[in-house]
């Protein structure tokens, strides 16, 4: 449930290009969609890339952020994936590489450490990037919140190295924990050509407690967020992918932003 729960309708849109018309059908009058893109910290070498997409129908505001370590690419890449879809209502606004030092040094970390622990709850985050990001989060006023990882492991499993991924962690907000149940459901009756090691799991929930960016999504925005991981354990970058994007725009669906990819 969001804070704008019951505005968002559902319609299937065509390919959406700037000013243009994307479609109708017997239901809606024609729905156009607007892209748009900002640099933060512009000029520098922590610059990054704000993708904006905003349907004229009234509906909830979502932002999705990959790229918080730089060796997890199955995350950017399905956020620039995401950037392609169509919505038919409300904003997307996507961070496809939020931390673009670690990403050209694929490295976990950039030179101030790990930036998903730089977002202390109900305190200015410790760096300028981290500032930055955060400065962009609460400006879009999110109803629903996305960060997309990956792991080295599987939550709660022997095999393979130790890890905390094919899950869906939620925060505390009503209602977020129950949309990630579905979505656990939902992608695990689709796969079947996987091991049972591959279900996804509903995770600990996020209660604001840790300088992690969903804990502070929770603590300071206090709505549905979710922390996704999808293992590297015996998996490939295009699964994981897909994996991430199904789950994106299920949770998205779930929290009333209709989407066509």
């Amino acid at each position: 449930m969001t804070k704008s729960a019951g505005i968002a309708a559902f319609s299937t849109l065509g390919v959406s290009q700037v000013g243009k018309v994307l479609g109708d059908d017997d239901e809606f009058c024609p729905i156009r969609q607007s892209h748009s893109k900002e640099t933060i910290l512009e000029g520098t070498k922590e610059e990054v890339e704000v993708h904006t997409t905003e349907s004229r129908i009234p509906g909830p505001t979502a932002v999705v952020v990959g790229g918080l370590q730089g060796i997890e690419p199955a995350t950017w890449q399905t956020v620039y994936d995401v950037h392609d879809w169509s919505i038919n209502s409300g904003k997307l606004v996507l961070l496809p590489e939020a931390n673009p030092v670690a990403i050209r040094n694929n490295t976990y970390i950039n030179e101030n450490g790990d930036l998903n622990d730089q977002f202390p709850p109900g305190r200015t985050p410790k760096t300028k990037l981290a500032q930055a990001l955060w400065e962009v989060i609460e400006e879009a006023d999110p109803d629903v919140f996305i960060s997309l990882h990956s792991s080295h492991g599987i939550l709660w499993e022997r095999e393979g190295p130790n890890g905390v991924g094919q899950a869906i962690y939620p925060t505390y907000v009503d209602g977020a924990r129950e949309d990630a149940r579905r979505t656990v459901e939902y992608m695990n009756q689709r796969l079947d050509s996987f091991r049972s090691l591959y279900d996804f799991k509903v995770g600990n929930t996020l209660h604001g407690i840790r300088p992690l960016l969903t804990h502070k999504v929770a603590a300071d925005l206090q709505i549905p967020g979710f922390l996704i991981e999808a293992t590297r354990y015996g998996t490939n970058l295009a699964t994981r992918v897909q994996w991430e994007k199904a789950i994106v725009a299920h949770l998205l669906e779930q929290n009333g932003m209709g989407i066509k990819q």
